[in-house]
């Protein structure tokens, strides 16, 4: 699995170390394009209440369908897998 820093974070802890070695290298990530991420926002499906429905709701958008199926709300794309608290 990719995984994604900020470059501002290696300028920061690199650029100022006052290091021309480590200097000349941290400048090639800079040509190095950058990933077009997001960050992952975690939900759970929330039953409605009413009993015998089929439609849950989600607990970051409140968004309505049959949800159970759904591993990601087809509304804002969160990632169903917090635990009921």
């Amino acid at each position: 699995m990719a995984e994604y820093i900020e470059k501002s974070e290696i300028y920061r802890r690199y650029f100022n170390n006052g290091c021309g070695v480590v200097r000349l290298h941290v400048s090639d990530i800079d040509v190095i394009p950058a990933a077009d991420v997001a960050p992952v926002v975690h939900g759970r499906w929330i039953d409605n209440g009413i009993p015998g429905s089929m439609l849950s709701g989600c607990s970051e958008c409140g968004f309505t369908c049959g949800a159970y199926s759904f591993k990601y709300c087809p509304n804002c794309g969160a990632k169903m897998d917090k635990e009921e608290v």
